[in-house]
């Protein structure tokens, strides 16, 4: 059954780039090139926000609902542009949180001078499409090209301009919290963070400064930092890449983040035993790119966009 599921995540990557080239010739929503974008999930629709270039897509916003059969055909793409309140942006993080996990939080990003100043974190209802400013307490953080990870309300998210610091936005009561954990790391701030069973987070480094011969891993329950040392078939620095915990939660699937096309693309971590391999697949593996964005969304991994690497 595992290996079925991975076969599926596997399709549905090669899927999603035919959903791309299709729709962008027949959809009456054109989906454009684009990357340092946020992609959230909630209640099925995958919600994509800004990114770079400014000029063309930094305040587009939709959604893609995989709520209904897939159909390469006939991508689903809802337009929300005409209220999207924020400035052109690209490089922000974002997460679901709030007393029913039902609010998207925008938090952080980089802009333009020639646009207004975004605030620090904003919030998205998409019960009822709208927009807003939360008033959070604390010291606000410095937050670009983050990753945020959701643990019982509240956003973890690594300091960009501190890496040895933690920050909590707690969603219900909205306050800022920093915290300095027990041990070192040697993470880049532009690292992704991938949630475990045991609401530990571990960082996968993608800012092409780490090694991937060795992974930190966060407790969010005793405040300390683990490493542990990677074996096997360890992927080259990554740019850019994406993760993901595979569906058995005993894995974490990687993509991209590469110069080179000649460079194999997907990896894979096993939890176990920290060995890397690279996992077989049929069909033709997606072009290598960077700063997109991957989501679980059922059995399958979905990757969203990018830089062409090569």
């Amino acid at each position: 059954m595992l290996q079925i599921h991975r076969f599926y995540i596997i399709i549905l990557w090669f899927l999603f780039q035919l959903f791309i080239e299709i729709n962008c010739q027949i959809s009456p929503y054109v989906l454009k090139e684009r990357r340092g974008h946020t992609a959230t999930l909630f209640d099925k629709k995958l919600y994509i926000l800004g990114g770079f270039p400014l000029e063309e897509i930094g305040n587009e916003f939709f959604y893609i609902d995989f709520s209904v059969s897939f159909n390469t055909q006939n991508l689903k793409v809802n337009d929300l542009t005409n209220i999207n309140t924020l400035s052109p942006h690209y490089n922000a993080g974002s997460a679901i949180g709030g007393t029913n996990n039902d609010t998207l939080f925008i938090c952080g990003g980089l802009s333009n001078v020639k646009y207004a100043t975004m605030e620090l974190v904003n919030t998205f209802n998409p019960r009822s499409n709208s927009w807003s400013i939360p008033k959070i307490a604390g010291d606000k953080p410095f937050l670009v090209d983050c990753d945020m990870t959701t643990i019982n309300y509240d956003i973890y998210i690594l300091s960009a301009l501190d890496v040895s610091d933690i920050n909590i936005l707690d969603t219900i009561n909205l306050v800022w919290k920093k915290v300095n954990p027990i041990g070192t790391q040697n993470i880049g701030a532009a690292s992704s963070s991938i949630l475990l069973p045991d609401n530990k987070i571990i960082y996968i480094d993608s800012s092409n400064t780490g090694n991937l011969a060795e992974v930190y891993i966060y407790d969010t329950v005793n405040n300390n930092w683990s490493k542990k040392t990677t074996t096997g078939t360890i992927p080259p620095k990554k740019d850019g890449g994406s993760a993901v915990l595979g569906l058995d939660g005993k894995r974490i699937i990687t993509f991209g983040g590469f110069v080179s096309a000649t460079q194999d693309q997907l990896h894979e971590l096993n939890l176990i035993n920290f060995e890397w391999r690279i996992p077989k697949s049929s069909g033709s593996i997606p072009a290598s790119r960077s700063h997109h964005k991957a989501n679980v969304i059922g059995n399958y991994m979905v990757l969203s966009f990018g830089k062409y690497t090569f």
